[in-house]
């Protein structure tokens, strides 16, 4: 550079250097804050973050992380464009591609699903993660002994996948399988001998085993741990009511209430026990709560209460108090 153009030239250069400069620092501040933030479980900040950031240049890996923060917000509409747009850069890439199926099979597209996962098995036949997105879109697909098969072979490439056993021991308890569900069900609760779901999918398998006791030990265990749990309460209360102890029965419900106002199939349930109970009043009364909160809770009730379920419904179109 001669003498004139560094005095004369050099302080647009370093001015449009300086730019730059800010620019790329301005990036890299935004791109980190966002994956701080979504460390720290605030999605909403880390998409303002990573939007902002792609405003000032197109990156690759930030749109990988934008893509990322908007499934944690449940946003699958924005994130799937994005994942397309990676894939297509990058097809060779197994992560990238099971995100992308995962996505898709969320939003209930399972057959798209299923296409990725079957490309990508082709070169990964080890890999669990492959497996086991094979298996969810098989089970999406309701190809149940696909996705088992899948699951199996998920669980011998890594025997502690605990989402391959917990799928793998629920679709064997909806076939009725369940004393073959037993051994992946031991296995989750090894690992988490508190877990909520790992507790109701045990209730579940000892009581199709003809194990009434055990499983009500099991229900009772997560129920002191979750008392909030409503699918406790309600599994509880109906184990009850089939061993002909409705008194059981109406505690639990009664105490569900008290801790739920607005837990709409336990007023549903308790006025069922109320009327086996000849408390045609209180079953009524339960029952009409019930459809304040949640008109269609009721809408499969056997038996007698069917009548009371009837009659208060009729009541409820003629007088009309709540539009429905």
């Amino acid at each position: 550079m001669g003498f004139f153009q560094r005095i004369f030239g050099a302080p647009q250069a370093d001015s449009e250097e300086q730019e730059q400069r800010t620019q790329e620092r301005n990036f890299n501040t935004l791109r980190d804050d966002g994956v701080r933030a979504m460390r720290m479980g605030e999605p909403g900040y880390a998409v303002r973050c990573f939007e902002s950031a792609l405003n000032i240049k197109q990156d690759a890996q930030t749109q990988g992380f934008l893509a990322e923060a908007y499934l944690r917000q449940g946003n699958l509409e924005k994130a799937l464009p994005l994942l397309e747009t990676l894939s297509a850069e990058a097809p060779d890439n197994t992560s990238v591609q099971l995100l992308r199926a995962t996505t898709l099979g969320r939003m209930g597209r399972y057959e798209d699903m299923k296409t990725i996962c079957d490309d990508l098995v082709k070169d990964a036949e080890t890999n669990p993660a492959v497996l086991y997105a094979c298996a969810e879109a098989a089970y999406g697909l309701k190809d149940l002994f696909t996705a088992i098969a899948r699951l199996t072979q998920t669980i011998e490439q890594a025997a502690d996948h605990l989402p391959a056993r917990l799928l793998r021991a629920r679709i064997l308890c909806d076939m009725g399988q369940a004393a073959q569900a037993m051994e992946d069900v031991e296995v989750l609760l090894q690992a988490d001998a508190d877990n909520e779901e790992f507790g109701l999918l045990q209730a579940e398998a000892l009581l199709q085993t003809g194990q009434t006791e055990a499983a009500e030990a099991a229900l009772l265990h997560v129920h002191e741990l979750y008392p909030f749990s409503q699918e406790a309460v309600l599994r509880l209360g109906s184990l009850y009511e089939n061993t002909s102890r409705r008194d059981k029965a109406l505690a639990i419900y009664d105490e569900a209430i008290e801790l739920q106002p607005d837990f709409a199939e336990a007023y549903k349930q308790r006025g069922g026990v109320r009327l086996a109970l000849h408390d045609k009043e209180g079953a009524a009364d339960d029952l009409r709560r019930a459809l304040e909160l949640k008109p269609e809770v009721v809408a499969e009730v056997e038996g007698e209460f069917t009548n009371v379920e009837n009659q208060m419904a009729d009541r409820y179109r003629t007088m009309n108090p709540y539009g429905f």
